[in-house]
């Protein structure tokens, strides 16, 4: 059985730290209850976070949504990292529902670590065909159902360097354009083919190296992930391919005697052979947190392969840490409509408001405004940092 258990900080750190259940308290609270809070001040067992709200996103429109992250420590090692889940539930203006449950578990003194990506949705989105050069204009809106399972266990061999191999679901089902009865409008689309279903079901092989101690807000180090995807029709899915992610950050605590971070983020997938289905070949806003060239629709630009770069500097606001900022640029390539070259760079920019939300998980609930070119904007609602 799991069980769960302070660590990190120390009492110092949280006394002076305030996160918005603190100023809740102070709002509702008499002031002698307000005194015994601040003698107790002792973190709980299980770090909530749990902000309803709305948000606003290009696919989604307005939105209704609760999202809740829950961080905790499964035992009482000194040096076992912080474990968490995050989960939402979000209904949008266009009749869409989410509901990802996203999982990082560690367990015997960092030994093994247990990730997951579960998601349901029904959900529309426009479909722009491939490669970076499409047109406003080229967007195709379509509708599906979809579901993801993906599941990995990872053994630690060496300091920090874990080792897994793990299972992919992606399945997108009920497909359809609102343009046609007959079939897809975009030719680009119709000439990569896109049925009213589709499976890919494959194993993963992965490589990681991750010395942070908290990945809800890393302050200092680097990180590595390398995930190897085989797809294969005897496991269900409509076609052989495999693909290669690549996932490398860095993070700096700049000045050194400060919280504020300047951190940097390569997020880069391939596709080595085979043809995948539309919906599972790389694209913008399909990491997940859904983070990548946030100034652009999800899925506006799709191909075969993908290279992203971002820098952001994440900085306080206020000595409590209630209040904090970041400001980011970012650029992304996708491969050309023929898979023989990279289209011109796509790039973006933009700034936020970090609130904290939970001082023992060093939580933030982020609110970001990015634009990119052609036009492109939005804004970006997280809870936790980007990477």
């Amino acid at each position: 059985m799991i069980g769960f258990s302070l660590k990190a900080q120390n009492d110092s750190t949280y006394k002076y730290r305030k996160d918005i259940y603190d100023v809740g308290r102070s709002v509702f609270k008499s002031r002698a209850q307000r005194k015994a809070d601040s003698i107790a001040g002792k973190p709980p067992k299980i770090f909530w976070s749990i902000l309803p709200g709305f948000g606003y996103a290009q696919q989604k429109g307005f939105s209704g949504v609760c999202t809740n992250n829950a961080s905790f420590y499964t035992s009482k090692d000194s040096n076992i990292k912080i474990s968490s889940v995050d989960f939402i539930l979000e209904y949008t203006q266009f009749k869409q529902f989410l509901f990802p449950v996203i999982s990082n578990i560690w367990l015997h003194n960092n030994r093994y670590n247990i990730l997951g990506d579960w998601r349901f949705m029904k959900y529309s989105t426009k479909a722009y065909g491939l490669g970076g050069k499409s047109k406003n204009t080229d967007g195709e809106l379509v509708n599906y159902n979809f579901l993801r399972f993906y599941q990995l266990v990872m053994r630690r061999f060496a300091p920090d360097l874990l080792a897994g191999i793990g299972y992919n679901l992606d399945y997108h089902w009920d497909i359809s354009s609102d343009k046609s009865n007959n079939g897809f409008i975009n030719q680009e689309i119709r000439n990569y083919g896109l049925p009213s279903k589709t499976i890919s079901s494959g194993i993963t092989l992965n490589l990681m190296y991750d010395p942070r101690h908290n990945a809800n807000n890393p302050t200092k180090g680097y990180f590595a992930n390398i995930i190897y995807r085989v797809n294969n029709k005897r496991l269900g899915s409509n076609a052989n391919w495999s693909s290669l992610l690549i996932d490398l950050r860095k993070y700096i605590t700049l000045p050194s005697n400060s919280r504020n971070v300047l951190a940097f983020w390569s997020y880069n997938l391939f596709t080595l052979n085979g043809n995948q289905p539309y919906f599972d070949l790389p694209g913008n806003g399909w990491d997940t947190k859904a983070n990548t060239s946030r100034a652009y629709r999800q899925g506006r630009y799709t191909s075969k392969n993908m290279v992203y770069l971002e820098s952001e500097y994440r900085f306080e606001l206020t000595r409590n840490g209630l209040l904090a900022g970041v400001v980011f640029a970012n650029m992304m390539y996708v491969s050309n409509k023929d898979n023989t070259q990279f289209d011109p760079m796509l790039p973006g920019a933009g700034c936020g408001i970090r609130m904290l939300t939970n001082k023992f998980s060093n939580t933030h609930l982020v609110l970001t405004y990015s634009i990119g070119k052609y036009g492109a904007q939005g804004f970006s609602f997280n809870l936790g940092e980007a990477f």
